[in-house]
């Protein structure tokens, strides 16, 4: 099962391509149910990455991708789009190494399954782990059981946690709790990604940070601190920029008008421009797919935006070495 440094513990979906990361992240609190009349996924057969291929009986939108057909790999990994290119993008959905609790003795004892529920237009993909177990764990005494819901027409993903007992988590995590996280671009061959964004400190109120590049892989030190508890959601919406590292203290660079119908203005003091190397701009859509991008080349730079469809959009302003600022825009 030891793949690489992500196939190791990954339930992972690929979902993401841009380089902003498009979603609102919020916390919120309910009751775990568990799922009933289900279709088993492993067919009551014990597990440690197994292959599984699971229908979601609706269209799901990743940015500019759609899938129908959720594919599971090996070390616990999703591939919404049937295909396991390289790169891809991916989410982490549970950053640990799951295993069956009954894979000692041969008798399954974490059964994982999955259903669609709704009406159409507004059905809900759900997929279980229940009682699932780590494979590190010696007592066989730990556990954990966790949902993903993937909502059709508003593409939002939920990651809901029910009882869990983790008694050793130092042997379980690589961190000081489970990954969570999205990458834009994960390569399979290389074992290498451009940006990953994960969720950092308490567990019941976690941030975005983000780290580029598998040689920056060592500078992430924490995850939440913790396992989740019963009832915790994690949610993410599609269609606003949530970035701990994006410094909105340079609020003094303007983006405006905000509701436009033709030409933006891109205005950066001059001893911000003295102070950052190669800026660039990007202009990314509601569905996170990168419309427009250019290199800055002056203080006062002009945006022609009308050939964008009417709708809401995120113009952010890079360097070399970080993100200076992001401001949502309505296109008319």
């Amino acid at each position: 099962m030891k793949q690489s440094i992500f196939l190791f513990c990954l339930l992972v979906v690929q979902i993401i391509q841009a380089q902003v990361f498009p979603y609102n992240f919020s916390v919120d609190q309910g009751t775990y149910t568990p799922l009933t009349n289900a279709v088993s996924a492993n067919n009551g057969a014990v597990w440690d990455d197994p292959a599984v291929q699971a229908p979601l009986g609706f269209d799901f939108q990743f940015f500019d991708k759609t899938a129908s057909t959720l594919y599971w790999y090996g070390g616990t990994a999703f591939n919404l789009f049937g295909v396991q290119s390289d790169p891809t993008p991916l989410i982490i959905s549970y950053g640990s190494d799951l295993i069956d609790r009954g894979y000692d003795n041969g008798i399954s004892q974490s059964p994982i399954s999955y259903k669609t529920e709704g009406t159409p237009g507004n059905r809900i993909f759900k997929m279980e782990w229940s009682n699932a177990g780590f494979f590190d764990d010696l007592t066989g005494s730990d556990f954990i059981n966790t949902q993903m819901w993937l909502y059709e027409g508003n593409n939002k993903i939920e990651l809901h946690f029910g009882p869990a007992q983790v008694n050793n988590p130092e042997s379980f995590y690589l961190y000081t709790g489970p990954l969570f996280g999205f990458m834009d671009s994960y390569s399979f061959s290389e074992d290498d990604f451009d940006n990953l964004w994960y969720l950092v400190g308490p567990v019941n109120n976690p941030t975005v940070k983000k780290i580029s590049g598998v040689e920056s892989f060592d500078t992430l030190h924490q995850t939440v601190n913790g396992a989740p508890g019963n009832g915790l959601i994690y949610r993410f919406t599609p269609g606003m920029v949530s970035l701990d590292d994006a410094d909105q203290s340079d609020m003094q660079v303007r983006v405006f008008p905000s509701i436009v119908s033709h030409l933006l203005t891109l205005e950066i003091p001059d001893e911000l421009a003295a102070a950052e190397k190669d800026m660039r701009y990007e202009i990314i859509n509601q569905m996170g797919g990168r419309v427009k991008h250019a290199p800055v080349t002056s203080t006062r730079m002009p945006i022609d935006v009308s050939g964008l469809p009417s709708g809401l959009y995120y113009l952010s302003l890079y360097s070399s070495a970080r993100i200076i600022a992001t401001q949502k825009i309505v296109k008319q």
